[in-house]
Order: C-alpha cells, then sequence, then structure tokens
C-alpha cells in the first residue's frame, strides 16, 4: 500500500471556508495514518484511510456541486486508491469527472484533469471515455490527457508473463540500456525519487540483495524522478545536487553501484510512460528468459521474489 498517493491533490484552493475545510481534513488524515511495517500496519493504515474517506464524503456531500465539493469527493477517490479498493474509488472519481465534463479552464478543468489522472488508476476501461474527450482539448491540457492515456496503453502491454516492453535508455555514466543488455541476467528496474521515504526504504532492501548477488547473475538499474534539487540521503545534512551529478552524489553516498538512469523530465520522461509508473516506488522484475515476472512488489516481498530467480538456471 502506498498512502502518499493522496497527498498529491492537496493543492492550493480558494481561499473560502469550504476549501479551507478541504484542506484542514486531508491534513488530519494525513498527520493520522498509522505509521510502523508488516501486515497489521498494513491493515491500520488501510481502515484509517477508509474511515477518512467517510469523513471526506460527508464534507463532499454538505458542498455538493461547489468546487470544494467537487474537490473533496476527489479526495474521496485518492483515498480509496490508495487503501486500494479501485472499485470504490472508480466510484467516487467518475461522478467528479460526469460534473466537470465540460470544463476547459479555471478550477473546474484542473479537478477534471486530476479526477482523469486517478480513475485511470482505478479503473482503465471506464477512463478511457472521458480521455477520448479531454484528448480534444487545446493546449498543455490536451497533452495531458494524451499522456495519461499513452500510461494506459503501456500498463496493458507491460504485464507479467510478458516480456518487457522494448526501452533504450542512457545512464548518467553514459551506458547505453536496453532488454538486450541484460540477457540471460535478472533484472531489476526501480523508479525512485530522494523525496520519497518508501523509495527509500526499498533502495534499502535492495543493496544487501544486490552485494549478494550480483556475481550470480542480478542487474539493477534505477530510474531516478526527481525533476528538482536531489534529497540528501537519509540522515544525510546537505542536498546532494541537481541532475545527473546530484544523483551520481546520492548514488554514491547510499552505496548503490548500479546504473542510474536521470532524463530530468520525472513522471514524463521516457521511462515512467512505457512502463506505466503511477507510483513510487515502483519495480519492474525481469528472470533470465526475458519475461516480467513482478510489477509493483511491495519490498516486503521484493527480496525473496529475486531471489528466487536468481537461483532458477
Amino acid at each position: 500500500m502506498r498512502p502518499a498517493i493522496l497527498l498529491v491533490l492537496a493543492a492550493a484552493l480558494p481561499v473560502q471556508d469550504p476549501a479551507s475545510e478541504v484542506t484542514k481534513l486531508v491534513e488530519e488524515i494525513r498527520a493520522g495514518l498509522p505509521q510502523g511495517e508488516g501486515a497489521a500496519a498494513d491493515r491500520a493504515r488501510r481502515e484509517s484511510l477508509l474511515a477518512g474517506r467517510e469523513r471526506m464524503a460527508k464534507l463532499a456531500k454538505a458542498h455538493e456541486g461547489t468546487e470544494p465539493g467537487l474537490t473533496a469527493r476527489l479526495h474521496c477517490g485518492t483515498l480509496a486508491l490508495a487503501a486500494d479498493d479501485k472499485a470504490l474509488a472508480a466510484s467516487d472519481l467518475e461522478p467528479v469527472l460526469e460534473a466537470v465534463a465540460s470544463a476547459d479552464s479555471g478550477e473546474r478543468l484542473a479537478i477534471r484533469l486530476d479526477a482523469l489522472e486517478w480513475l485511470a488508476q482505478a479503473s482503465p476501461a471506464r477512463a478511457r471515455p472521458y480521455l477520448e474527450a479531454a484528448e480534444k482539448l487545446s493546449g498543455a491540457p490536451g497533452k495531458a490527457a494524451r499522456r495519461i492515456r499513452r500510461r494506459i496503453d503501456a500498463a496493458e502491454k507491460s504485464r507479467v508473463g510478458l516480456p518487457p516492453i522494448p526501452f533504450r535508455a542512457k545512464s548518467i555514466r553514459g551506458e547505453a540500456l536496453s532488454p538486450e543488455t541484460f540477457a540471460g541476467k535478472v533484472l531489476v528496474i526501480e523508479f525512485w525519487s530522494s523525496a520519497n521515504a518508501d523509495c527509500m526504504r526499498e533502495l534499502a532492501e535492495l543493496k544487501p540483495l544486490y552485494r549478494d548477488l550480483h556475481a550470480s547473475g542480478l542487474e539493477i538499474v534505477g530510474v531516478n524522478l526527481d525533476r528538482g534539487a536531489i534529497r540528501s540521503v537519509p540522515g544525510g545534512r546537505e542536498p546532494s545536487g541537481r541532475g545527473p551529478e546530484g544523483v551520481a552524489r546520492f548514488a554514491a553516498d547510499f552505496e548503490m553501484p548500479w546504473p542510474q538512469v536521470h532524463d530530468g523530465d520525472g513522471w514524463n520522461g521516457d521511462l515512467p510512460e512505457l512502463f506505466a509508473v503511477a507510483s513510487l516506488p515502483f519495480t519492474v522484475v525481469v528472470d533470465r528468459r526475458g519475461v516480467v515476472r513482478a510489477l509493483g512488489a511491495p519490498a516486503t516481498e521484493l527480496a525473496a521474489r529475486v531471489r528466487e530467480l536468481v537461483a532458477e538456471k
């Protein structure tokens, strides 16, 4: 479960009482999320997210038809999605899209595009008709809708049991990377950001795996999605820098010797779009035969899965 996805919608709202209520409730739900790792902690977070959604739904109903009410309903969808209830998320998000179906400017257009982004994750099939209409918008909004649709298309092509989507990339050191580069090896592609605590935990899990299994055929490629300053390593006191140089310093300080990719485009880069990355951390695991064996596997399962695949000959 990746509850951090609900935070990105807490954008600045018009200064008025209903909007302030929504913002305040988002902050309360975020602050009240249980911490910790393991199955029990995951269950507690899910229950907290769904309880928060119920509170948000009441607020949405109280301000129904207004922009703060639509934003509150949008948050209901992201909370349900963070709780891994995609059907419930879709049932929250679709009415929002119906309400803003003709919006082409202002706050309602922003709500429309946000709802499209999250419905595409909850139910790609239900999102497609809304995307087709939004793709006709001019300028950046239409471009954003087309990007979401390409992500859905990529997700349908990149599935467990199929070969990975052909990709071409260069590491920050200039190394050419493609599926052929890693033929006969177990490949882990790890999408990460220095600002994401879950990414830091998952990268920490990968380090002993790489140290123990690299000689036996494990390869890792990191894909950094930071667009601004690269934060310091956990416990560090100063930012690592920006761009490829910042990623290189972070990788050295955090002892990640595997290739890193950073194109500066963040979520809009070629690789996250190709692999339909919608949340972080996101991992693609490919076996020695070039078949995708796991997509987005949680850190609690990743180590055991990789060890099994490296042991296969």
